[in-house]
């Protein structure tokens, strides 16, 4: 972390528990900028750190958020006394027993003895709330980029996942319609085949009983007309 990240995080962000920090190394964590984060040679998933989705999702101020901004500002950070030196002023201030009032009169007293004014500081201050705006803008346009890559574009796969079930799910329909008609086909032609083989059978049979009854009654009459006329 540099040396302005680490001068000026406590002004917008507050240490969240001493206790926890004695016994805990702190981590030296060098911040890119938002633009850094969202340009093609870094992952955008960079600037939406991993998130535990059963903890409270409500916004909240983030150090790490503060840190990026601020590389942003410590990028475009003015020479001299200016709104930053002034607020770190203001908080040196806060636990001494004077009103609000009092408190900026005397930082203000405080920068004009170190060259400062209060047109620089006013101008500083307008600045860096433009160099919060570019990075703002910048950061939109980084989630719009990581909701098309995460989100729209997994929606829109799983929409053309669903066409392509609804489609394979109309051709099985169409395939089971078919089969079905497939079946009533053969079951009817295994039907006809059966009745037509009974009535070959039965036509088989009668034709064999009738002309064994026919063969029987002329070779009968032969033997009478050689027993009753000679032969």
């Amino acid at each position: 972390m540099s040396d302005f990240l680490k001068k000026f995080t406590s002004i917008f962000v507050v240490d969240e528990g001493e206790g926890s920090r004695k016994n805990t190394k702190p981590k030296t964590v060098q911040s890119p900028t938002i633009e850094e984060l969202s340009s093609d040679s870094e992952p955008v998933e960079s600037v939406v750190p991993n998130v535990d989705l059963t903890e409270d999702m409500t916004p909240k101020v983030s150090k790490r958020m503060t840190q990026l901004l601020l590389k942003a500002m410590e990028n475009n950070n003015l020479k001299g006394f200016d709104y930053l030196e002034f607020k770190q002023a203001l908080l040196s201030l806060q636990n001494m027993e004077m009103d609000e009032e009092t408190r900026y009169k005397s930082v203000l007293t405080m920068s004009k003895a170190m060259g400062g004014t209060l047109e620089q500081v006013k101008q500083s201050a307008g600045h860096y709330l433009d160099v919060l705006k570019r990075e703002y803008l910048v950061f939109q346009n980084t989630l719009k980029k990581r909701k098309a890559t995460y989100v729209e574009q997994p929606l829109q796969k799983a929409e053309m996942l669903l066409k392509e079930k609804r489609e394979k799910a109309e051709k099985i329909k169409k395939l089971q319609e078919e089969m079905t008609l497939i079946d009533q086909k053969v079951n009817a032609l295994n039907a006809e085949t059966q009745a037509q083989e009974k009535k070959i059978k039965k036509a088989k049979g009668d034709f064999e009983a009738t002309y064994q009854h026919m063969q029987k009654v002329i070779l009968l009459d032969l033997k009478k007309v050689d027993q009753y006329l000679g032969k």
